[in-house]
């Protein structure tokens, strides 16, 4: 995993954790707040999966770019 990747998907941990804080001291339900844990864990899987996305093509943008100065 590239140091990018790791950036986002630990920062998204991070909001993802303080907002299921948030969401336990305001909501009452216990079937609510297992919802929107579930949906702030999906949010957080799909900020992970683009990041690791972005920080792949960017390596190979660079890779192509090393090529071509290469040749």
């Amino acid at each position: 995993m590239s140091w990018l990747s790791e950036l986002f998907s630990s920062s998204a941990g991070v909001i993802i954790e303080k907002a299921g804080q948030a969401i336990d001291s305001l909501v009452t339900s216990d079937e609510e707040k297992l919802q929107l844990k579930n949906e702030l864990v999906k949010i957080q899987l799909e900020a992970t999966l683009k990041a690791n996305e972005q920080a792949n093509e960017a390596e190979a943008q660079i890779t192509e770019r090393w090529k071509s100065d290469n040749e």
